[in-house]
């Protein structure tokens, strides 16, 4: 079982839900959910922390993530059956 959630970004206050990544890439790389974007049509890689959000915004050319920090605040989880 694994965890899926939602947290506020402190800078503008706006809720983001995220769920267990099952791409290998994000998985080899740290990534652990998939935050989704425009109601899930858009995912992105994301690694969080307790307080902290590292979202992959795009790929290098030696195909490492470009990471993007967020602060993130509430951040709740709750099992998820995938």
């Amino acid at each position: 079982m694994q965890t899926a959630g939602n947290f506020t970004l402190i800078e503008n206050r706006k809720t983001f839900w995220f769920e267990p990544t099952t791409n290998d890439w994000a998985q080899g790389h740290g990534c652990t959910h998939d935050l989704l974007l425009q109601n899930g049509e858009i995912r992105r890689a994301v690694r969080l922390l307790k307080t902290v959000a590292y979202l992959a915004v795009d790929e290098a050319e030696d195909g490492s993530p470009v990471w993007e920090k967020w602060l993130i605040r509430d951040l709740r989880t709750w099992e998820h059956k995938h």
